[in-house]
């Protein structure tokens, strides 16, 4: 003969099950920098250590006549002297090959450490190169506290980019909020 027994939880047991349940779910969230602004329009910060913040500046639009340019950056504040990777896109109609000698400029006298194609795809009549880079940071500080302006070296021919009225906006309140 078998026995048919029920299982019940009662009102501590629920609760039980139920504090549990909110401690796994709270452990798969991300850990947000408290300090930061959630939704940002210009930029998201994570926190990875104490002391230490990534910033993800979103990417900033220029142009130039027919060209145009895309600038986002990555960056730790762990260190002032940490490098700041800059990962930019361009449109153009001009015709950009791989061995090419291209220089990205935040400015003047600034240049990136190196260049490195990542892809490129046919839009249209124009063609988008991506490229990354690396910069120091103070001179993607500079870059945004100056309001200057970055210019494209490609094959001996310089591209001085104009900003949108977005990254105009955006390089003020870059400077009050992520390189105070």
């Amino acid at each position: 003969m078998c026995m048919k027994q029920s299982f019940r939880l009662t009102g501590i047991g629920q609760l039980f099950i139920a504090v549990l349940l909110a401690m796994a779910l709270s452990a798969c969230m991300g850990v947000k920098h408290t300090g930061s602004k959630i939704n940002s329009t210009y930029y998201t910060d994570f926190f990875i250590a104490p002391g230490v913040v990534q910033y993800f500046i979103k990417p900033l639009w220029y142009k130039a006549d027919d060209d145009k340019l895309s600038l986002d950056f990555t960056f730790r504040t762990d260190s002032a002297n940490s490098l700041v990777r800059v990962n930019f896109s361009i449109i153009t109609n001009r015709v950009i090959r791989e061995n090419d000698k291209l220089m990205l400029h935040l400015g003047q006298p600034s240049k990136s450490l190196c260049c490195v194609m990542i892809f490129s795809e046919k839009r249209k009549n124009k063609t988008m190169y991506r490229y990354s880079s690396d910069f120091d940071y103070a001179t993607v500080r500079q870059y945004f506290e100056n309001k200057l302006y970055p210019m494209l070296d490609v094959a001996g021919d310089t591209i001085v980019f104009r900003p949108s009225p977005r990254s105009a906006r955006a390089s003020k309140t870059l400077v009050t909020e992520v390189f105070y």
